[in-house]
């Protein structure tokens, strides 16, 4: 500003000043460089879910919608909470002072079971933070592919020893298998354990019905 306004530039602390008493807690101005974000707040997100919902949406859509509106005055409400960088609370601090949990959180108390749903790094701290007695009506939930992994990594922990990983080193490379075993190959592992389901179910057919159901007639 100053190259083109010369010695009649504001400062940039002034700039700075008239920018937050004009705009107040809407915006967010970083202290390395000082960019300007605007923060949306509860009011702007309520009236886009108001304009949106004045037209013709289907009701997936119109659900969807919904959904994502309520996910956005959460974060909204997460990032006007005052924030110590220097203290970092811990479970007990959490579960004793509200000032940590934002209200829309605190469903449990107005008679109402909320659903959080984790990915797996999150998700053994929250089951901590939520064992204590404040928040036991809370459910904390894995996300639905990390479920997904350790429903596999389990069948083949169940099956170790059992043949499963040689009869998949006849479809799969063995480091691949390995890695199915573990739940880590997703879809190879879906994949190879429906194909060594079929094949068994094909072996029971086989033996119940006492022929042979491989030979082509």
């Amino acid at each position: 500003m100053k190259v083109l306004c010369g010695d009649e530039a504001y400062s940039q602390p002034y700039m700075k000043q008239k920018v937050q008493e004009h705009y107040g807690t809407s915006i967010l101005i970083t202290e390395l460089n000082g960019k300007v974000t605007f923060r949306q707040c509860a009011s702007t997100i309520i009236h886009n879910y108001y304009k949106e919902s004045k037209l013709d949406k289907s009701y997936e859509d119109s659900k969807l919608f919904l959904i994502k509106t309520a996910a956005a005055l959460i974060k909204t409400e997460i990032r006007s909470m005052p924030v110590d960088k220097n203290f970092y609370p811990s479970n007990n601090d959490i579960l004793s002072h509200e000032k940590h949990i934002p209200e829309s959180l605190t469903a449990s108390r107005q008679g109402r079971t909320p659903v959080i749903t984790f990915d797996q790094p999150l998700y053994w701290k929250s089951v901590m933070i939520t064992s204590g007695e404040e928040c036991s009506n809370i459910i904390v939930r894995l996300g639905a592919f990390h479920t997904e992994m350790s429903l596999l990594g389990s069948i083949g922990r169940i099956m170790s020893g059992s043949g499963l990983k040689e009869v998949l080193e006849l479809i799969y490379a063995p480091n691949a298998v390995t890695h199915m075993l573990y739940g880590k190959a997703v879809s190879r592992a879906v994949r190879g354990f429906m194909l060594v389901d079929t094949a068994l179910h094909t072996l029971m057919t086989n033996e119940i019905f006492g022929h042979d159901i491989f030979r082509i007639t």
